[in-house]
């Protein structure tokens, strides 16, 4: 009868209006403990408010959070735990290719659970979202879409009589009069600056030829062949020479970066939506704006985007039912909007309607102008070419590398 009476109250409370999935008839009648494994950004603080919401909202699965720096560590310690079977329930995953952490891969290594029959497959076809389907199955529920832009911090530019810079031109001067401050104009993960690297050459690159990756996969083309790249290195060594960056850049740690913007050490920073929503939660007081990097003309400056961020099923997990019961919780419209006040990003339904927040209303007009490319190394099936972006690119922060060296160095990882 007990068994009974916990179906019971689940499925009171889906008629409450929670999606919660019932337990299959097999589920032990103790409280399933359910881990989810999520990096210590503003996505592991939407993950362990709606864990909160989910938990109290009946007895039958608790679902704990399990955080861990963002960035490469994070990418370690989930192979590290897959790799030792002790993978958590639900995990943390990027869309496509191209990451440790990028599902697809994982999917096709069998670590992740197919989530096809799940209500909420329905709103996120192949068609709207390519990079979470493999061999016709859906792996991931899209959280939010993920810009990838100059955050800037609207106060403190206001406060010294500043505006967010619309060419490059306009973002070296930024430069020299942030040194003039005291503080360092840009900020940026130095440690894992892939996203620096890719939101440069957006401009460089993917609006000269928004195909390129599918070229350079069909082996038409190549980072050292193709100049745009080397112009996006040389951009960035114009801005060590201007001193744009907090001194050892090369160095600074996704954390590190969250605490130089909640401090107003930087005038600005390059990273994802989810990068804001790390801050808001360290400093509430703090006012965050995203634009896209700028180009060498206003004109041709253009936004970068993807539904990068996403929560899986481990494959193995022996909590499956209780797993799925959560992630049918998150999918919901009302939870989905909680997650990204906290995580950052827009989710899936605003996104869908053009509805941005205002955090995000300097992105509008590139949308409404379909000025908008992918985050490039989703499309990068060798997840060590990003890692050559991270290694060599650090090594270039450091100046131990040349721009050709840098590029030779993606060509060779190319596989």
């Amino acid at each position: 009868m007990k068994h009974q009476t916990r179906l019971g109250r689940i499925a009171s409370i889906c008629l409450a209006g929670c999606a919660l999935s019932v337990l299959t008839a097999g589920a032990a009648l103790a409280q399933t403990q359910v881990r989810l494994l999520a990096p210590a950004s503003g996505s592991g603080v939407g993950f362990a408010a709606i864990a909160e919401k989910f938990n109290a909202a009946q007895s039958d699965v608790k679902v704990e959070i399990q955080r861990v720096p963002s960035g490469e560590s994070y990418a370690q310690a989930m192979f590290t735990q897959l790799q030792a079977g002790a993978g958590a329930d639900l995990i943390f995953t990027n869309a496509g290719y191209g990451a440790p952490e990028s599902m697809l891969p994982l999917a096709e290594a069998g670590q992740l659970a197919d989530l096809t029959d799940r209500a909420f497959a329905a709103e996120f076809p192949p068609e709207r979202v390519a990079e979470y389907w493999s061999d016709g199955k859906l792996y991931g529920l899209p959280l939010s879409l993920t810009n990838v832009g100059l955050v800037y911090n609207v106060d403190l530019l206001a406060q010294n009589g500043l505006t967010p810079p619309e060419t490059f031109e306009e973002l070296l001067a930024l430069c020299d009069k942030a040194v003039s401050l005291n503080k360092s104009a840009v900020g940026i993960a130095g440690s894992s600056p892939f996203y620096f690297y890719e939101a440069v050459a957006v401009g460089t690159v993917f609006v000269e030829d928004p195909d390129w990756s599918e070229k350079r996969t069909a082996g038409e083309t190549t980072f050292a062949g193709t100049p745009g790249w080397t112009a996006a290195f040389e951009r960035v060594k114009t801005m060590l020479d201007r001193q744009c960056f907090p001194v050892g850049v090369q160095a600074i740690t996704p954390p590190q970066l969250f605490a130089d913007i909640a401090a107003g050490n930087v005038l600005m920073a390059v990273g994802p939506t989810t990068l804001m929503g790390a801050v808001v939660n360290m400093n509430p007081a703090i006012t965050l704006k995203m634009r896209p990097f700028p180009n060498d003309a206003a004109e041709r400056t253009a936004a970068m985007s993807v539904y990068n961020d996403a929560l899986s099923v481990n494959a193995k997990s022996a909590n499956q039912d209780a797993a799925f019961a959560f992630l049918d919780y998150l999918s919901q419209p009302e939870q989905m909007a909680e997650f990204v006040k906290l995580a950052g990003g827009t989710a899936p339904a605003d996104a869908a309607a053009g509805a941005f927040p205002p955090a995000l209303e300097d992105m509008v007009p590139f949308y409404a102008e379909g000025r908008v490319h992918t985050v490039p190394h989703h499309a990068w099936r060798e997840p060590a070419v990003r890692g050559v972006l991270i290694s060599s690119g650090g090594a270039f922060l450091a100046g131990s590398k040349t721009a050709a060296e840098f590029v030779a160095d993606l060509d060779a990882a190319w596989k």
